[in-house]
């Protein structure tokens, strides 16, 4: 039963990127976008939640195993822990843990929560710390994404059997 859930969570990330990649693109802006990478989204601070501040804690987060573009893996080898980092290029997926506490906060009903609600997955290219999510922009054309372009994402959920309120995936075609 687990698998089964967790493959169509799985299969509606891969849905969702397909379809944000493959709809019609939009006037692209000299904007690059912009968004913490999996390094801010790990720890949680005064105003967000983070992985590592959560019930499950950060060794539990789910995390990328695979993601490749047009067939080529943008990984060096096969994640097993959320805190392997194999990223072979700069593009790549931070996962992140919203309505979960920030630092000095307490879990409440409709505030925030030990382990967080739902959880989103941002693609983009850029680091650990900081990733930028247009890809229309200049910046992005030496990793030759386009809105042709077949992206395959798989998310290990680890030890997040939390109930997912919702889950999305940003990203700018």
């Amino acid at each position: 039963m687990n698998i089964k859930k967790s493959l169509a969570v799985v299969s509606a990330f891969v849905l969702a990127l397909t379809v944000g990649l493959t709809a019609p693109p939009s006037a692209a802006s000299a904007n690059d976008g912009g968004s913490q990478g999996q390094n801010g989204a790990d720890h949680a601070d005064q105003f967000n939640g983070g992985w590592d501040g959560t019930a499950i804690g950060l060794d539990a987060r789910p995390y990328v195993t695979s993601l490749t573009i047009d067939g080529v893996s943008q990984l060096t080898d096969v994640p097993q822990s959320p805190t392997d980092d194999f990223w072979a290029s700069p593009v790549r997926a931070a996962i992140y843990a919203f309505n979960s506490c920030p630092t000095g906060k307490t879990p409440d009903s409709g505030e925030c929560y030990a382990d967080p609600n739902r959880i989103g997955i941002t693609m983009g290219y850029g680091n650990g710390d900081s990733i930028a999510t247009n890809f229309a922009s200049d910046s992005a054309a030496e990793f030759g994404i386009t809105t042709n372009s077949m992206i395959d994402l798989t998310v290990q959920m680890n030890g997040f059997k939390g109930a997912l309120g919702w889950t999305w995936l940003s990203g700018h075609p």
